[in-house]
């Protein structure tokens, strides 16, 4: 049946006759306000006009048809058919799914900041290794999410690595090349293989010849000013050289004094620098052979900070420093999940190798597997201890293995120390 019109003087009135014509069932298509003429350009004559349709009657039921069982009939949603072809996707897919998405659009946005790096070269530089370091992430996170579904360690590789406190992607990998080795009889010395394979060792960085520039960057409270003078004392007292400190550490109550004091201790020259500007100007005014800075620990998110500088900071104007180190300080019991978000963080400073410090206060030293893989750099010192300079050391593979699978000889004397 085609629409009809009605009006009235109100909106109420209009839709009460088109109910009343048509029944409670009808559909106001549309309503409208028609304005009158006034009379004598005093009253104004409104009238309110409203489409309505009536209720459609409904349609009756098909008559049912007789079932042949050699008709082929849509299969059930709760069929055995059904499920077999509508899987419904796992977790790990869909966390898959949304991963390999994330790195679609972090994937844009480098190519966006690279074509608009000519505004500002330096803010993109930032940028760039920002999505770098996101993306590596990613890449590590669809590595886990593809090694869930294989088999856990069990037995004596799952207690070694329960005892080096190694978890995630590490973990996962050392598994498998011990589960690679085929041996099961001898599952500590394919573990012991198996870190040795893995550690990654740098360059002493106090070895190379010419001036050296060292800045020490990472978290608060790690130890980087007690690392800071142990190279020091190194460069002084066992290499022989001239070593400038520059301090840049002015939040932490103490931080700079106690770097005086460590200088004066040293026969060390020191410094400070609040910005970049300052620590540009302390190393052109530095002729030490070996220049060491002491940064805050707020990392690269301050544009003006040290930190965000390192990576720009120039060499000097007087005698060319040859060599730049800047070493990530992250402690020896570092989680794997905290091993990433530090990278992550600093990765803007461009490190060049990592620094592990407090061996001494844990039992499970799994920064020394974390934080290079998670950073992607190799392992360049650790430091054990509070004396000065005697405890720190080169990193090198056989450090590194008698610490994550310390000999049976120490494990004795760990026991009866804690009995």
């Amino acid at each position: 049946m085609s629409p009809k019109t009605f009006r009235g003087r109100s909106l109420d009135e209009a839709r009460d006759a088109a109910i009343a014509e048509l029944g409670p069932g009808a559909t106001i298509v549309a309503t409208r306000k028609i304005a009158k003429p006034s009379v004598l350009g005093l009253f104004r004559l409104d009238e309110f006009e409203v489409v309505a349709t009536p209720r459609p009657a409904p349609t009756p039921a098909p008559s049912p048809r007789p079932i042949d069982a050699f008709i082929a009939r849509p299969a059930s949603p709760f069929s055995e058919e059904a499920r077999a072809t509508s899987r419904v996707p796992t977790e790990v897919e869909l966390i898959r799914a949304e991963v390999r998405n994330e790195v679609r659009a972090l994937r844009s946005m480098f190519l966006r900041s690279q074509q608009q790096a000519g505004a500002d070269e330096r803010l993109s530089d930032a940028t760039r290794r920002e999505l770098e370091a996101e993306l590596a992430e990613l890449a590590d996170l669809i590595g886990g999410l593809r090694a869930d579904q294989e088999r856990e360690p069990t037995g004596g590789l799952k207690r070694a690595l329960t005892a080096a406190g190694l978890e995630g992607q590490v973990a996962r990998t050392l598994a498998k090349c011990v589960r690679e080795r085929g041996d099961d009889r001898a599952i500590e010395e394919s573990f012991r293989a198996a870190v040795l394979e893995q550690a990654s060792v740098g360059a002493w960085p106090l070895e190379t010849e010419g001036r050296t520039l060292i800045a020490l960057v990472g978290p608060t409270g790690v130890g980087k000013t007690t690392t800071a003078a142990k190279l020091a004392a190194y460069a002084r007292r066992t290499l022989g050289k001239s070593v400038t400190l520059v301090g840049c550490d002015s939040f932490r109550v103490g931080a700079l004094e106690q770097l005086e004091r460590f200088g004066s201790l040293l026969g060390a020259d020191v410094t400070t620098a609040k910005n970049r500007h300052g620590l540009e100007e302390a190393i052109d005014a530095s002729r030490a052979d070996v220049i060491i800075v002491d940064t805050a620990g707020r990392g690269p998110s301050q544009k003006d900070g040290v930190e965000s500088s390192l990576p720009r900071v120039r060499a000097g104007d007087g005698e060319a420093v040859r060599n730049k180190h800047v070493l990530l300080c992250v402690p020896a019991a570092l989680r794997e999940v905290d091993a990433k978000a530090i990278a992550r963080f600093f990765h803007a400073c461009a490190p060049t190798g990592i620094v592990v410090t407090k061996l001494d206060e844990t039992t499970a030293p799994s920064g020394l597997l974390h934080a290079p893989y998670a950073a992607k750099l190799p392992l360049a010192a650790v430091c054990f201890g509070q004396r000065v300079p005697e405890d720190i050391a080169p990193a090198s593979h056989k450090l590194v293995l008698d610490a994550i699978c310390p000999p049976q000889a120490s494990r004795k004397a760990a026991r009866n120390a804690a009995a």
